[in-house]
């Protein structure tokens, strides 16, 4: 288990530091607010990435960090298995079918022999569940 992180909300300082209302008392400058505009958390931060971090902690505010770390690792997974169907899906849809008619002159759609849009749906789904 970690050490709890500075509580939120966590702000943007002068000069594009990163500040909070409460002390960090292991943070060298901590306690010079009205130069840092708050409590020091981090300085020596871009702007563009001073506003990312800022806005990230206190988007997941009451979320363990332990937990946030074993999401982004299951975060790849969830995206190489939305990339998969996506691929999937790409494929029946540009997949033309053709027109025919059956015996009693009904119209319907039919795709190539070596193209089964619903088997290709049903693998895509099973191998995501864990069952392909």
């Amino acid at each position: 288990m970690s050490e709890q992180h500075t509580p939120t909300p966590w702000r943007l300082g002068t000069n594009n530091c990163v500040v909070s209302d409460t002390p960090v008392h292991e943070m060298s400058g901590s306690e010079a607010v009205e130069y840092y505009g708050g409590h020091l958390i981090a300085e020596s931060v871009v702007g563009r990435n001073a506003r990312r971090i800022v806005a990230a902690v206190n988007a997941v505010e009451g979320i363990k960090t332990e937990d946030l770390e074993q999401f982004v690792f299951a975060l790849d997974t969830v995206k190489q298995q939305r990339d998969q169907l996506l691929s999937t899906l790409k494929r029946i849809a540009a997949e033309k079918p053709y027109l025919m008619h059956d015996d009693n002159q009904r119209e319907f759609l039919c795709y190539g022999v070596e193209f089964n849009p619903c088997k290709e749906a049903r693998e895509a789904v099973e191998s995501v569940e864990g069952k392909g």
